[in-house]
């Protein structure tokens, strides 16, 4: 590490030392008249020199170390700016055109290096000749002219295309003196090379030294020069007219400097010797590409080893999803259910094997990016419904739906799933059709126990019925065999206990009307807050005083479609119902009494309420509670059932609640009941908002529901 130090140390510290030896300039008698110092006095500071655009701009105080023209010019000021104590300004120009524009303003005072010609004479005033620079003749290695070897002649350039550099001495004397040369005027000598390369033009005039500048700043290496004979232009130090002391006190500068000093500058201009490997900047740029080919070898080293890593990262998780997804596809396909994976489109993208038996199919592919209301028709009135599974959030349950191709009957669940930026529904299918055939038989047993149930109290309710009038026609026919004359008050009672059972017959006979479906309704647009407050009022006035009523009525009409009759009726009934839960119906040791409570409020029914749902719409719902007994759940099955009660033996049930359940069923509408034992039963009436067109509509369902009364 320390040879590696001091070798770094030889090749780039020790030249930036060699490179700043200069000449300390010595002290000269230049013999300046009076009236030449006072000027250089007071003018010292104030002369401004302007720096020619083909050479490259320098600092003051830097010196560029491969361009040998530079420091030729830059030595030159130095030695004129010591000699003369004169202490300049500096401008540097990207155009010939603007210098010697600013000379004619005189915003230059004056020009170190620049050629002398006739036309530049107008506003210049030039020395001695400094140096006489030869031109060359500038082309391609394989030009296949022979003339341009060796030494070239003007006369040779005859018929071919010359670049020349614009506003370059050797414009001016060409176009004067050789009007027959075609001659190409070009910016710079670097765009004379280029049209040189592309053969735009034949031949490029320009001088040496810069010509070494471009080709090694262009890395150019298929061209050969020849000398011009007897074509040489002289340059010298310009000063503007208005300044021709100035001139003066520079030529006695310039006279001041030896034959060997001229040499010298010359030979640093003309004598061109490339510096050493190591400090050019070829070999810098080399340096600095190696170390950047290095780093990107090893960084792209890097990225291929830590590429690898994370690849086989990949593969060991790519195969670890696939087991995965291998075992879930294995769960999915050995569980009995139909499962039917979507998307937000309603479009198939799983099917599980049970799904496929159902299709009669084999592959699931067949079926992919297909709605699965068209594979699965029975599916078909649901289609809108998973819409609203995503937005909620929340799962839809859907019982005994019928396969009528397949005569087979599901449970239809509609389960929403989340997952990254994307989501799904899976359907579940599952297949009840053997319940439901044991629920039809299990029901069919229970049809002929409520038929002979139903028949017997038929049979009981009308042979009162005419035991009542047997009694009456057999007391008369005594009374008339003897003679005697019938009482008055005994007549009446007769005939009052006749007319009372004509009377339930005839109320049997309206219920069992109901019952078919029979009975003729009278619908009526009302307000069942009124009626409420009718049936409200009788239970006060026949309940028993222990039990508390609670009204909640709602601030607005609820406006219903019914028969206001038979509506009053059935509520009549659940309240009756319910008052009896917290009195006859107590057991002997449990003290009478409770809450009977009912309010409004209005609910959007979508078909996840009840399956007995017609149709999506608004209802406004009845909520009767009482705090009485209960309801077991075996009960609440079959607690719409003619003549099913749970009363007392010698509690007249009559039809009650299946009465009930036919009505509010004729008025498009549904009971929905909650129970707990000893704590109390809660039915809930649902009956349809009345609307113009006899029904809300399904996207007012998005104002969701509204808070019921408190």
């Amino acid at each position: 590490m320390k040879h590696i130090r001091i070798l770094l140390f030889i090749l780039f510290v020790i030249p930036l030392f060699s490179c700043q030896s200069h000449k300390t300039e010595e002290l000269y008698d230049l013999q300046f008249t009076e009236s030449e110092l006072e000027w250089i006095n007071s003018n010292t500071g104030s002369v401004t020199i302007g720096f020619l655009p083909f050479f490259p701009i320098l600092k003051v105080d830097d010196i560029d170390e491969e361009t040998m023209y530079s420091q030729y010019v830059y030595s030159l000021f130095k030695a004129i700016e010591n000699r003369s104590g004169i202490k300049f300004r500096f401008n540097f120009y990207q155009s010939i055109p603007k210098l010697l524009s600013d000379v004619k303003d005189r915003k230059v005072d004056m020009i170190i290096h620049v050629g002398d010609t006739p036309q530049r004479r107008e506003d210049l005033i030039f020395s001695k000749p400094v140096v006489s620079v030869p031109y060359i003749v500038v082309t391609l290695s394989n030009f296949p002219i022979k003339s341009l070897s060796g030494e070239v002649k003007l006369e040779d350039l005859i018929g071919l295309k010359v670049a020349v550099r614009t506003n370059c001495p050797v414009e001016e004397i060409l176009k004067r003196n050789h009007p027959e040369i075609d001659i190409v005027s070009v910016k710079d000598d670097r765009e004379g090379l280029i049209k040189l390369g592309i053969h735009e033009v034949d031949v490029m005039i320009t001088f040496l030294a810069s010509i070494y500048f471009h080709v090694a700043e262009m890395k150019l290496s298929n061209l050969r020069a020849s000398e011009i004979n007897g074509l040489r232009v002289n340059y010298c130090v310009g000063t503007t007219k208005d300044m021709p002391i100035l001139a003066d006190i520079i030529q006695k500068v310039l006279d001041s400097f030896s034959t060997k000093e001229i040499l010298e500058l010359y030979n640093r201009r003309a004598n061109i010797v490339a510096p050493p490997f190591y400090e050019t900047k070829t070999f810098r740029q080399i340096t600095i590409f190696t170390i950047a080919n290095i780093f990107i070898i090893t960084i792209i080293i890097i990225i291929f080893i830590w590429n690898r890593v994370l690849r086989k990262k990949e593969d060991y998780q790519t195969t670890q999803l696939i087991s995965e997804k291998e075992r879930l596809l294995a769960v999915f396909n050995s569980i009995p259910s139909v499962f039917i994976v979507i998307d937000t489109f309603g479009k198939i993208t799983f099917l599980n094997n049970m799904a496929l038996t159902l299709l009669s199919a084999e592959r699931m592919e067949e079926y992919i990016d297909k709605f699965f209301w068209e594979m699965f028709p029975f599916l078909e009135e649901y289609r809108y419904y998973f819409h609203d599974v995503l937005r909620n959030k929340k799962s839809l349950e859907y019982f005994r739906k019928v396969y009528t191709d397949r005569k087979r009957v599901f449970n239809v669940y509609y389960l929403p799933i989340f997952y990254e930026n994307d989501s799904g529904i899976i359907i579940r299918l599952d297949d009840v059709t053997e319940i439901y055939k044991q629920e039809q038989i299990l029901r069919e047993f229970q049809k002929m126990e409520c038929i002979e149930t139903f028949a017997s109290r038929i049979v009981h309710s009308f042979n009162d019925t005419f035991d009542n009038t047997t009694k009456f026609i057999s007391a008369v026919k005594t009374k008339l065999d003897k003679n005697e004359k019938i009482k008055d008050n005994e007549f009446e009672n007769y005939i009052k206990l006749i007319d009372e059972s004509n009377h339930k017959a005839m109320d049997m006979f309206q219920q069992l009307l109901l019952l078919a479906h029979k009975k003729e309704f009278s619908f009526t647009i009302a307000d069942l807050n009124q009626s409420m407050e009718c049936i409200e009022k009788n239970c006060r006035n026949t309940f028993e005083k222990s039990i508390v009523i609670e009204a909640n009525y709602y601030p607005e009409p609820v406006m219903v479609e019914i028969d206001i009759e038979q509506i009053e009726r059935a509520i009549s009934s659940v309240c009756t119902n319910a008052a009896h839960a917290m009195t006859i119906m107590r057991k002997p040791d449990e003290e009478w009494g409770g809450i009977l409570s009912f309010r409004f409020y209005k609910e959007f029914v979508d078909g996840k309420k009840v399956s007995t749902v017609l149709k999506q719409n608004y209802y406004w719902v009845l909520e009767i509670s009482d705090t009485g007994i209960g309801i077991s759940d075996d009960i609440k099955e079959r607690i719409f059932e003619p003549f099913f009660t749970t009363k007392w033996e010698n509690i007249d049930t009559e039809l009650e609640l299946a009465v009930v359940y036919a009505i509010i069923k004729k008025h498009k509408g549904f009971i929905d009941i909650y129970s707990e034992i000893n704590k109390g039963t809660s039915f809930k009436i649902f009956l349809p908002v009345y609307s113009l067109n006899g029904n809300m509509k399904v996207s007012e369902a998005q104002n969701i529901i509204s808070e019921p009364t408190k």
